[in-house]
Parts: structure tokens; C-alpha cells; sequence
């Protein structure tokens, strides 16, 4: 191909047009983003985590989000982690300049795809163009998502890119399969994004069968099904499992949810039609709506019945999006915000396939006042998005003086800021927002939690404020314990008021004990000389005279944990991870390059905290119930995982009325099923409250079915426990 050629190609009609309509989205996008503050939007922290991720594989050889490890999934987009991965590779880019240029080259692409849908009428198509990018500057859960630094913007273009390559192989009778790569790469946006594409596939294949007689169209989405499969096999061999560490950290369980919707659980369809509500009225569905008279002008083609096909499609699988994944955290909307890029398209189509223009023109005419009223009546504003990195920076610097006041290399520090905390690979994180730690995922809250923090991870600094100090309340910031391990930097608060008081807790950090400088610890002793000088001789002279002296031993693998990225680039970590005999202790180090080392330190935490109590059961029923010093245990055999399910209460009453002045059961223990299934038997252990107990009522839902096999729940007490 010559150079005359390659310019006629690049330079032609459809090209040109596709460009205009690339700068009208991103002239008119950026129009838009002046007006609103750019603090309510711009890179938030989720997103920062999937970039930290990326920056780890290119820096550190593997995926997490610590220079230490271990290796975890903590993002849910893997298309993005693969183009930052690139863009870092090559050009060292950072958070803030990547989310800018993500925002501003994405909407460039959605402007030169979506004009192309209409290219064959060019007014027509500048004028769907312009509106549609006007119209989406309204829509803030796609306008403000689209510039977030998360994994929006890309989503939308490959969803777009997808609907237009399939649109145009219909109308083309044509297919070019090298395009299922970009198929597939949309299927991958978001690891839920497969949801989508695949009805999209399946419509694709049959209409193609239907219309032209032959299964190309089938052999195309087979193509892409294949390129997932093997994806999705990579994926389970190196973090070892299919759910990424994001699902368990927000306790996403899509077969409990099938459950749920199979068994009609009244509860739950509920909540999901309130969510799918939400949704529909926020990604511009009630101006779908509006436009369906416009329905009455179109041409029937094969082109524009499969187009409206598709659009509908995407939009169906949007508004139903909450039955299966549930509630989005942060914003309900964040997953779906395609819809509302959709149906703009979908409008556009129906002008574009008019056959009759004037009639349609003033139909659309007298539907503007409409929509800008309904508009007006929803109140649809401009909104902060959350999680803002704004500020995190100041968290990271505090962090990184108190080590240098201490002199600790490369602490372990645990907070619930993960992006920003870890994209400068200065720190190891034990993520108290759980997503970038699978220990921290897998055993959340409860004595599990407690046994985890306060004697496995035990982290040199802690910064905890608002939130997620009522979250690990009970299980860390107030046991006894962490009051002897750890001193808090430059406050003095007392935990449990901060605890029960109903103010937002205030920011607060925290530094161990036995890590601050002046401690005349073995681990500062051993910390200081490796610090000095990374000798193998000494962490052998360590482990030695601690296992003749019989006292614990985890610190040294704790201190050796700090420098594994030393050790690995001087060959020696093989002869010093061979030093040590503990299996917890070699979990830790090799989780580097062992997707499921940390199943090592989750075992051994849930095998000490849920044995069962020796000695008959205080109360024999469907849960055998055990009593032992201001400690219930639920044990139930055999058990599945449908008897984990359901809502379990837990009501104390205590003995002396002054302790509970309202006389009030303590109903805030009421809980879902936060315990193991072990060799077919569930176990869920919980703490009660410290003072004289009168008695204990204990139960779960029990499950009814009336005539019409509609699931029904009765508060039904199982046991009644007297404390004598």
C-alpha cells in the first residue's frame, strides 16, 4: 500500500466527518466540566487503585498494590489496568495526567463513532452529533463518571465501538473478524461487563442467521466467547480464583443473588426494583420514553431494526444491572452510566431513520419544553461523586514523616485510602477498605478481624478517621490490646467515647509500640540493623537465638517483609525465604508471587477463632447454640450455604437495668451469616456484650411459602437462653 493510498484512506469523507464529530463531543464536553468544580469529579480514588495496580506490574514484576505484595485483583477493570500498564511503560505518565487525557482522547472516540452511525446524511448527522453531546452534559452520573479517572470513559467507547461494528456489518453484510478483539476488550471494561456484551452477541447472531442465512455472525461472537474464556483461565491462574478481591470486599456473591431471584425473595426484588427505578430515571430513560412517538415515522430496514435492537438491549441490561450485582458503592448509577450515552443514540436513530422529516422534526420540536420541564421537576444537579484523592496526599506525607522521625524503611501502613496511598511505591498497605488486601476481604469484621490486626498484620502505622473508625470499632480500635500495642501520634483520645459518641470520629493516628525509635525491642534492634546493612547472616543469628529462647518469632518475617524488594533484586530472597520454617511466615513473604499464599494466614485465623466449644450445647436446635464466658457460638450440621442466607438476630438483655437504661434489647447485633463452612458444618462465633447478662434471644428468619409460592419472612425466635 502506498503513501497515496494509506492518505485517500485515512483522509476520506467518513473520516473527516468522524473527526468533526470527535471535537464537537470534546469542545462541548469541556464546555461543560468548566461550569461544575472539578473537585466534585475529577480522579477519584477507585480509580487511582486500578492505576496503583498497573504501576505495581511495571515497577515491581507483579499485580497488587504494595511493593512487598502480596499479589491481588483490587480493581474490577481490567482494560484499564492494561492501558495504564502501557501508557506508564512508555511514558512514565502519572494518576492526574492519565485521567485527563483518558477523559479528554475517550471523548474524542465516542464523538468520531457515534457520527458515524449517521455519516451517509452529514447535516442530519452534525446535528444528532451536537445535541447528543449537549443533551449528555445534563446527564451529571454519565458527565461526572466519564471524567473521573475511573473506568467509565472507556467503557463507554468500547461499548459504542462494539454496537457500531456489529450495526455495520449488518448494514454491510459484512464482517471483519480481527474486529472481535475490540469486542472482547469490551467484555473485559469491567470483569461485569460480559453481561452486556453477551446479549448484545446473542442478538447479533441471531438476527445475522435470520437475515443473511449463514452463522458468521455466530463464528464472530464464538471468537470473542473463546478470547474471554482464555482470559478469564489466565485470571484464575494467577490470583487463583475468578472473584476479584473487590467482590469479597463488598461481599458480591452472584450465586447468592441467583438465589434470591429464583426463590423470588420478596426483600430483595424490592430493593432491586427501587435500585433499577434509580437508575432508569438517572441514565435519561424517561426521555426514552418521551421519544417513543417518534417511533411512529421510522423506515423499517434490516440496518435500523438491528440497531434499535441494540440499544434496547443495552439498556434492558442496565435497568436490570441491580438484581444481579446489587447496589454500586459510592453511586448507584457508577456501573451503568453507558445507558444514558445509549439512549441519546437510540434517539438519534429514530430522527436519523425518519422517512418522513418534517412530521418528525416538529414532534421532537414540541418534546423539547416537555423534557426541559421534566428535567427541572427531577432537580437533576451536579453532585460530588465521593472518594475524592483530594487531600489523601497529605495522609501519604504524614506517613511518610512520622517513618523518617522513627526511622522505619518502608512501613506497613494500614488506612482505608488506597490509591493514592500506594501509587508512589513507598509504602505497604494493609487496606482497611479491604479491597487491596485479600486477608483483610476474606475475614471483614468480628473476632476474626480482631485475631488477624491485633497478632498476624499488626501494621507499624494506622490512620483511621470518620467511617471507617465505627467500622473497626469493635473488632480492633477498642479492644484492650490495641490500646497496649499501639500509641496514638500527637492525640490523646479516648476510643470508646469516640466510639459511642454520635459525632463523625475525627482523624487519628496511630504508631506500634514496639516499632517506635526508642524501643528497645527485638524487632527495632533487628529493623535498625537491616537497615544499616540487609544481611543474611543476621536473620539467620535472629531466627536462631528467638526459636531457642521459645518467644514468637513473627516479627522477623515482619521486619524481612519490609525489604523482599531488596531481597528479590539481589537474588538472595530464595536463601532467606528458606530460613524460615513457619508456614504463616512464608506465606507473607512469597505472597509476592503466590496468589493464594494469604489462604495460609485465613485458614490458620479461622481454624483458632472457630473450633467448637467442648461439652454439650446449651441449646439444642437447628443451630446447636454454645455459651462460654460472654461468647455464643452457632454451629449447625450438616449446613449449605442456602442456611447462610438469611437475616440472624442476637438480642442481650442485660441483667441490671442501669446498663441498658432504655431497657432496650440490643437489636445493633443483629447480623448476616459472618462465619465459615467447614467439613459441612457452618460455625459463627460471637462476642457479647461485657457486663452481667440476664438472657439471650437468638433466632433467624424462617422461611415460608404461601400458596403462591411466594417467599414470605417471619421474625421467629429460635432459642431462648436464661444466664444464670
Amino acid at each position: 500500500m502506498n503513501i497515496v493510498n494509506i492518505k485517500k484512506m485515512i483522509f476520506n469523507k467518513e473520516n473527516i466527518l468522524s473527526s468533526i464529530g470527535g471535537l464537537i463531543f470534546v469542545v462541548i464536553f469541556m464546555w461543560g466540566y468548566s461550569y461544575i468544580d472539578n473537585n466534585w469529579y475529577d480522579y477519584r480514588d477507585d480509580g487511582v487503585i486500578t492505576m496503583s495496580t498497573a504501576k505495581n506490574l511495571i515497577d515491581m514484576g507483579f499485580i497488587g498494590v504494595s511493593i512487598s505484595g502480596p499479589i491481588v485483583e483490587a480493581s474490577s477493570s481490567p482494560m484499564q489496568f492494561f492501558i495504564y500498564a502501557l501508557a506508564y511503560l512508555f511514558t512514565d505518565v502519572n494518576y492526574a495526567d492519565f485521567s485527563y487525557w483518558q477523559t479528554i482522547i475517550a471523548t474524542f472516540l465516542i464523538g468520531f463513532l457515534f457520527i458515524r452511525f449517521f455519516s451517509d446524511k452529514p447535516i442530519i448527522a452534525l446535528i444528532v452529533t451536537t445535541l447528543t453531546a449537549i443533551g449528555l452534559t445534563y446527564f451529571y452520573p454519565f458527565f461526572e463518571w466519564h471524567s473521573s479517572g475511573m473506568e467509565n470513559a472507556i467503557t463507554h467507547v468500547l461499548f459504542l465501538a462494539t454496537i457500531y461494528i456489529l450495526y455495520n456489518s449488518v448494514k454491510e453484510n459484512k464482517i471483519n473478524f480481527w474486529l472481535a478483539i475490540i469486542v472482547f476488550f469490551a467484555t473485559i471494561a469491567r470483569l461485569d461487563s460480559v453481561y452486556h456484551i453477551s446479549l448484545l452477541l446473542v442478538i447479533y447472531s441471531i438476527y445475522w442467521m435470520s437475515i443473511y442465512k449463514n452463522l458468521k455472525a455466530l463464528y464472530f461472537s464464538l471468537i470473542v466467547f473463546i478470547l474471554w474464556i482464555l482470559f478469564q483461565s489466565w485470571r484464575y491462574y494467577y490470583f487463583g480464583d475468578l472473584l476479584p478481591n473487590t467482590a469479597y470486599a463488598q461481599g458480591i456473591s452472584m450465586t447468592d443473588r441467583l438465589h434470591l431471584l429464583l426463590n423470588g425473595d420478596t426483600a430483595y426484588l424490592d430493593q432491586s426494583f427501587k435500585l433499577a427505578k434509580e437508575i432508569f430515571m438517572k441514565q435519561a430513560g424517561w426521555l426514552l420514553v418521551a421519544t417513543l412517538p417518534l417511533l411512529y415515522f421510522i423506515k423499517l430496514t434490516k440496518s435500523n431494526i438491528f440497531l434499535s435492537l441494540l440499544t434496547i438491549s443495552i439498556i434492558i441490561t442496565s435497568y436490570f444491572n441491580p438484581f444481579l450485582f446489587g447496589a454500586t458503592r459510592i453511586d448507584h448509577a457508577r456501573t451503568t452510566t453507558q445507558m444514558a450515552m445509549i439512549v441519546f443514540l437510540f434517539i438519534s436513530m429514530i430522527y436519523y431513520a425518519s422517512d418522513r422529516k418534517k412530521s418528525s422534526t416538529i414532534v421532537m420540536l414540541l418534546l423539547i419544553p416537555f423534557s426541559i420541564m421534566f428535567y427541572n421537576y427531577q432537580e437533576v444537579k451536579s453532585y460530588y461523586l465521593g472518594w475524592s484523592t483530594n487531600g489523601f496526599n497529605n495522609v501519604r506525607n504524614k506517613f511518610m514523616s512520622i517513618s523518617k522521625e522513627h526511622n522505619i524503611t518502608r512501613p506497613t501502613i494500614s488506612n482505608p485510602d488506597l490509591g493514592v496511598m500506594t501509587w508512589y511505591k513507598q509504602l505497604n498497605d494493609i487496606d482497611l477498605g479491604m479491597l487491596g488486601s485479600p486477608i483483610m476481604a476474606k475475614l471483614k469484621d468480628g473476632l476474626m478481624m480482631t485475631e488477624y490486626y491485633l497478632n498476624y498484620g499488626l501494621p507499624d502505622l494506622i490512620e483511621a478517621h470518620g467511617y471507617w473508625i465505627n467500622r473497626y470499632c469493635n473488632s480492633i480500635f477498642t479492644q484492650e490490646k490495641f490500646n497496649k500495642l499501639y500509641s496514638q501520634v500527637n492525640t490523646k483520645y479516648d476510643m470508646k467515647e469516640v466510639c459511642s459518641s454520635k459525632k463523625s470520629p475525627p482523624m487519628i493516628y496511630w504508631i506500634r509500640n514496639d516499632i517506635i525509635k526508642s524501643a528497645n525491642t527485638n524487632e527495632r534492634i533487628l529493623l535498625d540493623d537491616l537497615q544499616n546493612k540487609l544481611s543474611t547472616e543476621r536473620i539467620v543469628n535472629e531466627i536462631t537465638q528467638c526459636k531457642a529462647s521459645k518467644n514468637n518469632c513473627a516479627y522477623i518475617a515482619r521486619t524481612t517483609y519490609k525489604f523482599i524488594d531488596e531481597l528479590r533484586e539481589s537474588n538472595q530472597f530464595d536463601t532467606i525465604y528458606n530460613l524460615f520454617t513457619s508456614e504463616i511466615d512464608k506465606a507473607l513473604l512469597r505472597g509476592w508471587k503466590d496468589g493464594q499464599a494469604h489462604e495460609v494466614i485465613v485458614n490458620s485465623v479461622q481454624e483458632k477463632i472457630f473450633s467448637i466449644p467442648k461439652g454439650e450445647a446449651t441449646v439444642k436446635a437447628e443451630w446447636n447454640l454454645y455459651l462460654n464466658s460472654h461468647q455464643l457460638t452457632y454451629v449447625k450440621s450438616p449446613c449449605s450455604k442456602e442456611d447462610t442466607l438469611d437475616t440472624f438476630y442476637l438480642h442481650v438483655f442485660p441483667k441490671y437495668l442501669k446498663d441498658n437504661p432504655q431497657g432496650q434489647s440490643f437489636k445493633n447485633m443483629d447480623f448476616h451469616f459472618d462465619g465459615i463452612i467447614k467439613d459441612n458444618q457452618c460455625i459463627i462465633k460471637k462476642v457479647l456484650p461485657i457486663y452481667e447478662i440476664k438472657f439471650i434471644n437468638t433466632g433467624q428468619y424462617s422461611v415460608v411459602y404461601d400458596k403462591n409460592k411466594k417467599r414470605s419472612f417471619i421474625n421467629h425466635w429460635k432459642s431462648h437462653i436464661d444466664v444464670k
